[in-house]
């Protein structure tokens, strides 16, 4: 039977993705709004606009600075009110008959508190008395018990004077605070402070709100990048009344749109990455199959401990039987050594080791030969025998997340963590210990096979290779890797050109123009940080980068690419030993390494409202779809850009992840519309149309 979850993908599991994607909304928003503001910008740059809207901007500014006057006039009302407040409890505190009632509270609390230390020994002596008087009632009787009980009652006795003492010098405060106004001083103080952060809060939003308007020209004209901004307020307070539903049918109803605009692998980044978790994605998956072979070949090896001798001459006879089938077609070599294992079956005396050999031979190949449904559902066989806190690590590296109700999916409770790592668990810790840490980065390999989401979080250069994965490449691991795969690439294209009608390349500082932020291109950070990077993202000297960034000539910097790692120090004053001013200042090494920080993969160079071009990425940060000034890219010296063509994409595969009776189950969408502006008439504008945001 195979493997159905109630969910295709992880994002449509509530609990899932309420952990997976912190930021799922906000991203899926960013894309709509991205391409709302390109599209408002072509259609807008050079129409006239509408005057009214000039007027509703007006309107909606002055509407948010009076709100604004008005609740900035509120907030010191209210502080004075507190400050007044303060002053009479102050005032109260001072009076001599306050005073009074004080020192004697003190008095009497610290006499309490002595009787209410010697009261603790005594009722522990009097409880252990009477539980031990459940197995000899005789001890009730003892002189010893009845001395305790008698010190304990004349303790409790001394008390309750104090305590009632308490209970006056209250009530006498109360009435005094009653008749100075001040009986509710605590509940009125909260109820002040609190109004004071809402205020404060309030003209705070009211601060943004109207720093987000956009302003009229210098003599009140309406510019297209103003309307534009007027537009998108408008059309985010929509976006802000969707769901998570809402909004990925709004996305789909945008790729179907135009559907030749937005290439498949950012249709498939938008809806299956957007708002992800940034953390490595290794050890986040691991093959069902290598779990499933473990425990059967884990059950068999149990069995054949105490298996009885006629059950293991049943067991290998049904292995040469088998085997004997091979036997018939097999080439003289392979038919010697399939004869030598029939042999030691057939003999008692090496049965148990011939079978656990052919049971170590013959389950991988059953078990590697299942899909991840059959395995999941053989998993799903065997969970009576696996311990809670084994099925729960199971859930996380698996598909069979997609059926959590758990909040805390991926994470162990304290019970779970000490059940792991008690003695009883050692056999299933080895077990889970074994699997889970096989090839952390199984990940990687699964994803260029399949294009399926089996990663549950990501880091930059994961969020780019499962983009080159879905354009048919197979780049090198980690960021290191990245510039001399790209470099490789162009190589093959210099010497066969024919090959590479769109030729690879690494641009380097100096040789960019916006023409190489193609779609699809990887756009690589470099950086100097304080520690050695690890092998995944140190900078690495390669013949075709004999370019380093800029020498710092101010910093006195030194600089190093000893063992084809480029480096860099100084020498920098620190404090000597000792201590006051005698402390005398003496150089130190501060020593400095190249590495690659950051990559992002360029979706295509759009110009926006400001009339600037901008470089839209889909990147980690909060993971999705952001933009980045064309002009600092390609003026920035620590920047390098990667492109290769498309290889050979499994559209099958891709056609099944973003196949719409699947990211929307049961959920129709609307037949797809060109965008609502392409419908307006040449010289005309609606956005006098368009409802103005509110504040």
């Amino acid at each position: 039977m195979p493997f159905t979850p109630p969910f295709h993908y992880q994002w449509q599991n509530p609990r899932l993705c309420k952990t997976i994607y912190p930021f799922r909304l906000e991203k899926l928003r960013d894309f709509l709004l991205f391409y709302r503001e390109i599209d408002l910008w072509r259609e807008l740059r050079s129409q006239p606009v509408d005057p009214q809207v000039g007027e509703a901007i007006r309107r909606a500014r002055q509407d948010l600075q009076d709100r604004l006057e008005t609740a900035r006039k509120l907030l010191p009302d209210t502080k004075q009110r507190l400050k007044n407040l303060d002053s009479m409890q102050r005032s109260f505190s001072q009076r001599p008959e306050v005073r009074q009632l004080a020192a004697r509270r003190a008095a009497l609390k610290e006499k309490l508190a002595r009787k209410t230390k010697e009261l603790r020994p005594l009722r522990s002596s009097v409880a252990w008395y009477q539980k031990r008087a459940e197995q000899h009632p005789e001890v009730l009787e003892s002189p010893a018990y009845l001395h305790r009980l008698a010190q304990l009652a004349e303790v409790e006795a001394a008390c309750r004077p104090l305590e009632d003492g308490l209970a006056q010098i209250a009530a006498e405060e109360q009435a005094l605070r009653d008749q100075a106004g001040l009986g509710t001083y605590d509940a009125d103080r909260q109820a002040l402070l609190e109004a004071i952060r809402e205020q404060e809060k309030h003209i705070a939003e009211l601060q943004t709100g109207l720093g987000r308007l956009p302003e009229l020209g210098p003599a009140g004209e309406v510019p297209p990048g103003v309307c534009v901004r007027w537009m998108l307020l408008a059309y985010e307070r929509e976006l802000l009344e969707l769901d998570h539903t809402g909004l990925v049918r709004a996305v789909l109803e945008r790729f179907d749109a135009e559907p030749g605009r937005f290439p498949r692998w950012l249709q498939y980044m938008v809806l299956h990455f957007s708002g992800m978790r940034y953390k490595s994605a290794h050890g986040s998956w691991a093959s069902p199959q290598d779990l499933l072979q473990e425990l059967r070949l884990q059950e068999k090896k149990d069995w054949l401990q105490h298996a009885a001798p006629e059950e293991l001459e049943a067991a290998a006879q049904q292995a040469v039987a088998e085997l004997q089938t091979r036997l018939a077609g097999a080439q003289p070599g392979p038919a010697r050594r399939i004869q030598a294992r029939i042999t030691s079956l057939n003999n008692p005396l090496t049965r148990k080791t011939a079978l656990k050999n052919y049971y170590s031979e013959i389950i991988p190949a059953q078990v590697q030969a299942l899909s991840d449904d059959q395995a999941l559902e053989g998993l799903k066989d065997l969970r009576e025998q696996i311990p809670g806190w084994a099925w729960k690590e199971i859930v996380s590296r698996t598909r069979l997340r997609l059926e959590t109700q758990d909040e805390n999916w991926d994470t162990l409770t304290p019970e779970e963590l000490r059940e792991r790592y008690s003695a009883e668990s050692a056999r299933w810790r080895e077990i889970m210990n074994y699997w889970t840490r096989k090839d952390i980065t199984a990940w990687r390999k699964k994803h260029e096979l399949t294009l399926a989401l089996v990663v549950t979080r990501a880091v930059c250069n994961e969020i780019a290779e499962h983009i080159l994965h879905l354009r048919g490449l197979q780049p090198g691991a980690g960021l290191t890797a990245k510039p001399a795969w790209y470099l490789r690439l162009q190589k093959k294209a210099a010497v066969n050109p024919a090959a590479f009608p769109d030729p690879p390349y690494l641009r380097l500082t100096g040789q960019r123009t916006a023409a190489d932020f193609k779609s699809g291109a990887s756009i690589l950070w470099l950086g100097w940080v304080d520690r050695p990077p690890n092998m995944w993202q140190i900078t690495r000297a390669l013949p075709e980068l004999t370019t380093l960034p800029p020498v710092d000539t101010h910093g006195g910097w030194v600089y190093s690419s000893a063992g084809g790692v480029y480096t860099r120090f100084r020498q920098a004053a620190v404090a000597g030993p000792g201590g006051g001013s005698h402390r005398r200042p003496r150089p130190a090494k501060v020593k400095q390494w190249l590495r690659w920080t950051h990559e992002a993969i360029v979706v295509e160079v759009a110009e926006m409202a400001d009339g600037k071009p901008w470089v839209l990425t889909f990147e980690t940060g909060e993971i999705g779809l952001r933009r980045r000034p064309l002009a600092e890219l390609l003026n920035n010296p620590y920047v390098y850009v990667g492109y290769a063509p498309d290889g050979t994409v499994n559209t099958e595969l891709l056609d099944t992840m973003l196949e719409r009776s699947r990211l929307l189950p049961g959920r129709a969408l609307r037949a797809p519309v060109t965008e609502q502006l392409r419908g307006a008439p040449r010289g005309k504008s609606r956005v006098s149309k368009v409802v103005p945001p509110e504040g």
